[in-house]
């Protein structure tokens, strides 16, 4: 009896490892976007994605804000515009007071906007197969 139900667990293992492709299902391209401390001193930042918790930024060093997947199959590259789904950002000096503030809807047209594509750097790398991870990253100076 005990013989029988091994090979008919085996038996299933095996149908059920053949049935499918975990390519399809585990290939992603991965996207995230920085912000990165070119000051002398640390700060803090805070948006929408961090559910109100300031991250604290050492100089030179750099916190993600946004991150996510596409399927490849599904034939969509991540693109900029994906992180205008953070609608609000905020950075600190550390005693407290605001450096920079970005509220999506409330931007003067001359500030400089965290959400022009042309103030960040872009990399992207091949993590393997058709698969890439797309970095955004802003670096963050005293005003």
């Amino acid at each position: 009896m005990i013989m029988k139900l091994k090979h008919i667990f085996l038996l299933l293992s095996i149908i059920v490892v053949s049935s499918c492709d975990p390519s399809s299902w585990l290939e992603n391209h991965k996207a995230k976007w920085f912000i990165k401390n070119m000051t002398d001193e640390a700060i803090e930042i805070t948006c929408s994605q961090l559910k109100g918790q300031k991250k604290t930024i050492l100089p030179k060093d750099s916190v993600l804000i946004y991150s996510f997947k596409h399927r490849v199959a599904d034939g969509k590259v991540p693109s900029f515009s994906d992180l205008l789904k953070v609608d609000s950002i905020y950075v600190y000096a550390m005693d407290g007071d605001v450096i920079y503030s970005w509220i999506q809807d409330t931007l003067e047209p001359d500030c400089l906007n965290i959400y022009d594509e042309s103030l960040w750097r872009h990399y992207s790398t091949n993590i393997g197969g058709p698969q890439y991870e797309f970095v955004w990253t802003f670096d963050i100076q005293r005003k």
